[in-house]
């Protein structure tokens, strides 16, 4: 089921000049997108400064919101899991490999430059591209040469 405001977004995305000639105020949709963006982004602004009771001037540093684009790269922008398993993924390497080496960055940003040069769909079209890899193609068995032989 989708929801005519997506279908809209949708059709923007993909050409705004015919979405604007079969009749989609394309402007008014484009404004509520960012509406929409803005708002849930100040909600979960106003939620982590309530959860830890503070919000620190370290947060504004420009590297915070690198690391958001780098998370929804990694997992895929334009979908909904996408940017939540790259932030998944992120956190983690982030937690683990800081407390093993001190160029972690270094690591996470070899990770990032493979995920976007095999991977352009981010990670979440992995489970499709190894589901769709072509089968080795493997010298056939006696056994199976008999069977083509004998048919």
């Amino acid at each position: 089921m989708e929801a005519p405001f997506g279908s809209v977004l949708r059709a923007i995305r993909e050409n705004e000049p015919r979405a604007r000639f079969v009749g989609y105020d394309v402007r008014a949709a484009k404004r509520r997108a960012f509406l929409l963006s803005g708002t849930l982004a100040g909600l979960s602004g106003a939620m982590f400064g309530l959860y830890n009771g503070f919000a620190a001037p370290s947060l504004l540093h420009w590297i915070n919101s690198g690391e958001v684009i780098v998370m929804a790269v990694l997992g895929g922008s334009g979908t909904l899991y996408g940017p939540m398993i790259g932030a998944a993924v992120f956190t983690v390497f982030e937690e683990r490999l800081a407390s093993l080496v001190p160029w972690w960055r270094l690591l996470l940003g070899s990770l990032f430059v493979l995920v976007v040069l095999f991977l352009p769909k981010g990670l979440i079209s992995l489970p499709s591209r190894l589901t769709n890899l072509p089968h080795s193609r493997r010298a056939p068995t006696d056994e199976q040469r008999e069977v083509d032989t004998d048919d």
